[in-house]
């Protein structure tokens, strides 16, 4: 893969359309890991700045809290309907 520049990092998690499609999304964010750790300090403090990879791990973090209230629902335990759809959506 390309190296890519921090700018282009930075372009790529904006225009990328598939956060809610987790198969795309975890391809996704480990390209983006791999491209982040090929950075310089400088360029790593750069992107920070954007904000980009933080948005990345929030979209990671709903998709493991989605994970946990799945093997909930797998357990018996209540679950609220509206989560138990967004479950249903995205990790189905």
């Amino acid at each position: 893969m390309k190296k890519m520049s921090p700018d282009e990092l930075i372009e790529a998690v904006e225009f990328f359309e598939n956060w809610e499609n987790r198969k795309l999304f975890l391809a996704f964010r480990l390209k983006m890991f791999e491209a982040y750790d090929a950075l310089t300090e400088e360029e790593q403090e750069y992107v920070d700045e954007s904000m980009v990879m933080e948005h990345i791990a929030m979209v990671y973090s709903c998709y493991e809290g989605m994970a946990e209230m799945a093997e909930r629902m797998k357990n018996g335990e209540p679950v609220p309907k509206e989560v138990r759809e967004a479950i249903e959506k995205y990790i189905n």
